[in-house]
Formats: structure tokens, C-alpha cells, sequence
């Protein structure tokens, strides 16, 4: 059974994020939300990834005299639907793997690519790389803005705006700019590098977030001093921390974690290859602690995010500002990639010998991990950790920060869902509370 075909980078198979906000009237109903991000797909992908595909993060909360006094996390994600792809020709495998994981579909692609890559001892020239991580860039640009542009005016109780035509385009714009009719996972792309497309897709970008997000240019926002100070009160930006900042949950989850390091490639690709990887993936910790993985692992040195913990701790408001940090950034990134090469240093392992090769690719919500083995042209063993596994383990930075939260049951509620929303699960998440 096939969907209509709909325009180039409209994400595909709805899953989780969308589901959620077909849910919660976004779009009316999941149909819709389905016709509107389905693509046409492969019989094998229909029939037996998109029934493995549901899953959600389930929290219990138990809370007396105003306080939260236990949190559980559990998850039901498909964690070993990356064996689908056991004993399957490589090359569809790298077409097929971008389209079946329709959150965060590049972040996947470009793993699965470059474990390949490292499996075989091959290396494309650095503009593919560039391309690669432009693309990459503009993923988690329409990731952010989602959340900034959709979700959090519905938060607020007040409709969100009308981008969805361009967060739906969005990377269909970079893609056709750097790789034309070209798949960019494939072992041997050729993009056609069209440097005034893909420089006019970025000034496109650099507008919306400058004039819809901020209401400034975004280095004039990552420049301003000290901790928040209103810089234009017409930015989505600066409205929702100030609604934060008023409903008193600036300091809501604050706790202190540790970062996953990101040149981990090696460590974790042994992992992945152990006679326990089902285990680790379920519940992965580095060197025995729970670790973070997130934009605000990323950016917490930052100073506009260190202002922010140092006045309120490492909770909602700082995680949000992370977020902001993180999307100003990426116009100038975009532009730094075509200046000099991808460095991809630290961030794949492989054993060409073997055929074995992991790949770290820094998606939107933290870091994702492919392991991949080949033989004879075909997938031996596939195994793939996201983020999600790492921010929502059961002792990891979510529950923890669920611990910090109080009010009544409603304001309790309000607040976990404001959390977890800043945490960023990649499916739908439901909250029971006691």
C-alpha cells in the first residue's frame, strides 16, 4: 500500500512527532497528518518497518504535599528495528534507511552512510562531506523551529504560525541545491553543488529565523551580554522565556548531568558489537553513569546558556536558551562548511578488514550511533542507539529532573510536559500522574 507522492523534503512515514501533533489538533486528524507527510514506499518498508515503527515514552509520576516524590520513565520503542535491514544489499539499505525513520530521516541517512563508508575504507571527497553536513544542519534547523514556531505558542494556548510550508520544504530546498536528482547516502554521490541555490536557501533560512524566531539577526541575539534581557519583544523567542519566566519555572528540572563526549566512536561501536548490545541500547550509560546528549550538552559553555544556570541551574529555561543557541548558529555554520572541510575526526571507527565501521552523527536531539557489518555487499549486523535512549533512561537527566518539580496536579502535569518537551523525546510521550 503506497501514499501519494508529496514534495521533496516533506518528512516521511508520520511517526511519534507528528502523530502527537495530529493528536493534538495540529492538523485535525492522523489521517490527514499521515497524507500530508507520507511518501510512496516500498512494499517491504509498508508492510513490515511501519508496523514495527509506534512506540512511545510512558511517565508515571507520584506526588505528595505538592511535590514530585517518584518518576519512572519507561519506553516501548522498536530498539531492534535496525535488524530489518540484516541481509539486505547495501545500497538500498542507504536508500531505504532515510525514508523509513521520518524524524530526524538525514541524521539516519548520513550515519548509515558514513558506518558504510568506514565498514568498506572509503572516504568521499570533503564538498560531499560539506553537503552532507549542511544537509545535516538544515534538519535540525526544521527540528528547532517546530518546536519554537509550533509547539510553543500551542503551550502558550495560542495558534502557531504559518510555516508550515516552509518547514515542510525546507530541506528538499538544500538537497536539490547540493545534490540535485542525487541520493546523498548513496556510497558515490554526485552533488551538482549549485553554490547561488544553496547560498540563497540560506539566506532564506537566516530570514525566518532572524525575523520569526528572534526578531533580530541571530548574531546580534548570541551577542547580547548577560542573562536574558528582552531583545525584541516581536520574536517568538523572547515571548515564550518571558512566559517561562512568569509562570516561575525558570529553575523547573534543574539538575546537573554529564555530557555524552562526542568523539566516542570507537568506545561505543564495541558496545554496540558485544554479545549484550540489546542491553546497553536499552539502557546505555558511559563508563557506568547516565549521561546527556542533547543542544544543551552541546552549548552549556555557551554565555548566553551559562548566564542562564548560573542565575537558575540547569533546568527548563537554560535547556530552551540552548535550543535558541543552537538554531542561531547554524546560518554561519552552513556558510563555515564551504569554507573549510568537514572534520569527521573522532566521530567514525572502522575496521575495513572486518567490514565493521560506526559512525557518530550529531542529530538535532544529541548524538546517534550506527554499527554497521557487511558481507558481500549485504548488511551482516546493524545496530543503532539514538539519543532518546541516553536523555530518557529510566535514571537519566528527564527522570531526574521530573524529581525537582511541584504545585498541584495540574501545574505539576504543565510543567513535565514543558520538561520533556525541552528534553526532546524523538516519539510521543504520555504522563500519568498519582
Amino acid at each position: 500500500m503506497a501514499t501519494s507522492p508529496l514534495p521533496r523534503g516533506v518528512s516521511v512515514c508520520t511517526v511519534a512527532r507528528f502523530s502527537a501533533s495530529c493528536k493534538n489538533g495540529l492538523f485535525g486528524n492522523e489521517p490527514h497528518c499521515r497524507q500530508r507527510y507520507g511518501r510512496r514506499r516500498s512494499r517491504f518498508v509498508d508492510d513490515r518497518l511501519m508496523t514495527s515503527m509506534e512506540g512511545k515514552i510512558s511517565v508515571s509520576l507520584r506526588h505528595s504535599d505538592g511535590r514530585v516524590t517518584a518518576a519512572a520513565i519507561s519506553s516501548d520503542r522498536p530498539l531492534r528495528v535496525a535488524r530489518l535491514f540484516e541481509d539486505r544489499d547495501l545500497q538500498w539499505t542507504l536508500a531505504t534507511v532515510p525514508r523509513v525513520f521520518s524524524v530526524c530521516g538525514v541524521a539516519q541517512g548520513l550515519a548509515a552512510s558514513r558506518a558504510a563508508q568506514a565498514a568498506l575504507g572509503c572516504r568521499p571527497p570533503a564538498f560531499v562531506e560539506s553537503a552532507r553536513e549542511t544537509l545535516l544542519l538544515a534538519e535540525t534547523a526544521r527540528e528547532h523551529l517546530w518546536r519554537i514556531l509550533i509547539d510553543w505558542p500551542r503551550a502558550r494556548g495560542e495558534q502557531p504560525g504559518s510555516e508550515l510550508s516552509f518547514l515542510g520544504g525546507l530541506i528538499g530546498r538544500f538537497r536539490d541545491a547540493s545534490f540535485g536528482s542525487a541520493d546523498p547516502f548513496r556510497l558515490a554521490p554526485y552533488p551538482v553543488a549549485d553554490a547561488a541555490d544553496r547560498d540563497l536557501a540560506i539566506r532564506e533560512l537566516r530570514e525566518v529565523i532572524a525575523e520569526r524566531v528572534f526578531g533580530v539577526d541571530p548574531e546580534r541575539w548570541l551577542a547580547v551580554d548577560g542573562e536574558l534581557g528582552p531583545v525584541d519583544a516581536r520574536g517568538e523567542a523572547d515571548r515564550h522565556l518571558a512566559w517561562i519566566a512568569r509562570s516561575g519555572w525558570s529553575g523547573a528540572g534543574a539538575v546537573r548531568s554529564e555530557p555524552l563526549p562526542e568523539q566516542c566512536a570507537t568506545e561505543i561501536g564495541a558496545r554496540l558489537g558485544a554479545a549484550d548490545a540489546d542491553t546497553f541500547i536499552a539502557r546505555p550509560q558511559w563508563r557506568g553513569s547516565c549521561r546527556e546528549t542533547s543542544a544543551f550538552s552541546r552549548h552549556a559553555d555557551h554565555p548566553r546558556v551559562a548566564a542562564v544556570v548560573d542565575r537558575y541551574g540547569p533546568g527548563l529555561l537554560a535547556r530552551l536558551v540552548a535550543r535558541l543557541v543552537d538554531l542561531a548558529l547554524i546560518p554561519s555554520r552552513m556558510i563555515d562548511l564551504h569554507q573549510s572541510p568537514y572534520d569527521q575526526s573522532g566521530h567514525t571507527w572502522g575496521d575495513p578488514s572486518r567490514h565493521i565501521g560506526v559512525a557518530c552523527v550529531n542529530a538535532a536531539r544529541g548524538l546517534l550511533v550506527h554499527r554497521l557489518e557487511i558481507a558481500d555487499g549485504r548488511v551482516r549486523r546493524y545496530r543503532i542507539l539514538a539519543p532518546t535512549e541516553w536523555n530518557f533512561h529510566p535514571d537519566g537527566v528527564a527522570a531526574q529532573g521530573l524529581l525537582t518539580l511541584g504545585g498541584n496536579t495540574a501545574d505539576i502535569e504543565r510543567q513535565a510536559r514543558a520538561w520533556l518537551e525541552a528534553v526532546d523525546p524523538c516519539v510521543e510521550y504520555q504522563i500519568g500522574i498519582a
